[in-house]
């Protein structure tokens, strides 16, 4: 597979075109996860990942969230790993713009102190 890594506002991005697909996956990778923690802080990531799904400026509470990725019939999700969390938007080409602006909205403006 061939890709590319772009620096966007800052932020690295790998763009990595697929053959014969119709769809868009956006995804935000962060480093967090359990190597990072200390004992006292154990599960802390995980609890955050669920977290940013509470909401943020633009779609602040969890049924806006969902109801703005199902307006374009689009699936979301998170995961954590020991090394990574990440949070992904999958829809079809024409709406990953509509999926960043949900992923970004809850990321930058999440709605827990």
């Amino acid at each position: 597979m061939q890709y590319t890594i772009e620096t966007i506002s800052g932020i690295e991005c790998i763009f990595a075109p697929m053959q014969d697909t119709n769809s868009t996956t956006i995804t935000i990778m962060c480093r967090a996860g359990s190597v990072y923690e200390s004992p006292e802080l154990n599960g802390i990531s995980h609890f955050l990942e669920h977290m940013f799904f509470k909401g943020g400026k633009k779609y602040p509470t969890p049924k806006a969230v969902a109801e703005a990725v199902d307006r374009f019939g689009g699936e979301f999700n998170a995961s954590t790993g020991n090394e990574q969390v990440q949070y992904y938007v999958k829809c079809a080409p024409n709406f990953a713009a509509q999926a960043l602006e949900v992923l970004a909205d809850m990321m930058m403006h999440a709605q827990f102190p």
